[in-house]
């Protein structure tokens, strides 16, 4: 649901609250009204989500969690020291499917980069200083890492932009160095 659209719900929600109206509007549509952990307020169960943990949010406060990590404000949303939508999809469906319509594809899809450049353990970013943007695993063939953004090639190994020949600070290459002085080999002019 857009932010519009939930701004509206919440208004025509909080004007038929007032005064003790819940019960009178829960009974004339017939909605099951859920509390979210988190401001607290009523929603109909269409706008607010039930986790696999049994902690309940609406689709505003949700969706502000996901955007907070995803324009890196943030670690990733958690409810209960789990990740709301853990990588691989290790959710339940329902859960996944929820949570990814709350967000759109452009957030759902912003959210899984991040998610991913969160759990690296040897992150790359685009030696273009014009973009800098986060590489992801899937464009780095080798050593030589593609930003999907400027397609700016980039050395995964020592992040500066690629080499024309190896890249000096390759340890594999180094060790090649170090055996071929041990053995007296000599270097190709050619």
């Amino acid at each position: 649901m857009g932010g519009n659209a939930n701004n509206v719900l919440r208004n025509i929600i909080r004007e038929t609250v007032q005064d003790g109206g819940l019960a009178e509007f829960n009974h004339d549509l017939g909605h099951t009204y859920i509390e979210c952990c988190c401001c607290t307020e009523n929603w109909p169960e269409g706008v607010a989500m039930t986790l696999f943990c049994g902690h309940t949010y609406c689709s505003s406060c949700l969706g502000t969690m996901f955007r907070n990590f995803a324009k890196a404000l943030d670690s990733p949303p958690k409810c209960c020291k789990s990740y709301i939508l853990p990588k691989n999809n290790e959710s339940p469906d329902h859960i996944t499917a929820t949570v990814a319509s709350l967000l759109g594809k452009d957030l759902e899809a912003e959210y899984w980069l991040k998610l991913e450049e969160w759990e690296s353990a040897n992150e790359t970013y685009g030696s273009n200083t014009l973009c800098a943007k986060y590489i992801p695993a899937a464009c780095i063939n080798e050593k030589i890492a593609t930003c999907p953004s400027c397609s700016r090639e980039t050395c995964n190994i020592c992040k500066k932009c690629r080499h024309v020949s190896a890249c000096p600070d390759d340890s594999d290459l180094k060790e090649i160095e170090v055996l071929a002085r041990e053995k007296e080999w000599k270097k190709c002019v050619k």
